[in-house]
């Protein structure tokens, strides 16, 4: 479904591609790399930025979900998608966060 961050207080979601699992082996794993890697490339090319931002976390979460869906379409966890292939449904993934304007969940009681 995607993943949430929690920022003083506000909630922040980041959907994902629907995408039928073959494998979800090494997904958690593809997830926290993809993860890392969007937080470093942002960083990089980011130079200026003082500590962890809002949209810093967003480009995180999305590369994350993006390496994550790869990772559940090929079967087994040794070989890794290449980035080509997460860069392709990166696209995907923004396109549904832009379509979606994910919002935080109402708090019903």
């Amino acid at each position: 479904d995607g993943c949430v961050h929690l920022k003083n207080g506000a909630i922040d979601k980041v959907a994902t591609v629907k995408k039928e699992p073959i494998d979800p082996t090494g997904a958690g794993d593809a997830f926290a790399a993809g993860f890392v890697y969007g937080f470093l490339d942002y960083m990089s090319q980011n130079k200026d930025t003082c500590g962890i931002t809002s949209h810093a976390l967003k480009t995180s979460m999305l590369w994350g979900c993006a390496s994550g869906c790869c990772c559940v379409g090929i079967d087994g966890a040794s070989r890794p998608p290449e980035k080509k292939m997460i860069e392709q449904v990166l696209t995907g993934v923004q396109t549904v966060n832009e379509a979606e304007s994910v919002k935080p969940p109402s708090e019903e009681r």
